[in-house]
């Protein structure tokens, strides 16, 4: 479960002021950046990212933080991107939990 925006903050904020909201992972909008975070692991890894889909496929271990660079990532929609190489990234946000379906090259 991704929380996002407003509810992605405030757990964020929670986190920082104690760490102990299990598997919180979430990811909101600050200024020009997605910042995203993971507390799965009780490690509490934030990131930043220009776009919502880096973002995600960051928090969902689609590529790891070392191998952004080798990912391209096309905006195509508010709720579309294009992985080089790997595929189609589409997102739903309900409820403000995202809910994201990657669509392969393969598929």
């Amino acid at each position: 479960m991704i929380c996002f925006g407003k509810k992605a903050q405030v757990l964020f904020d929670r986190n920082i002021a104690n760490c102990k909201i299990k598997s919180s992972k979430g990811i909101f909008k600050e200024k020009d950046y997605w910042i995203a975070y993971d507390n799965s692991t009780f490690d509490f890894w934030v990131e930043e990212f220009k776009n919502l889909g880096e973002a995600i496929c960051w928090i969902e271990r689609i590529f790891e933080i070392s191998q952004k660079e080798k990912f391209k990532i096309i905006t195509i929609s508010n709720n579309l991107f294009y992985i080089e190489k790997i595929g189609f990234l589409e997102i739903t946000i309900i409820d403000n939990l995202i809910q994201y379906r990657l669509i392969n090259h393969q598929a």
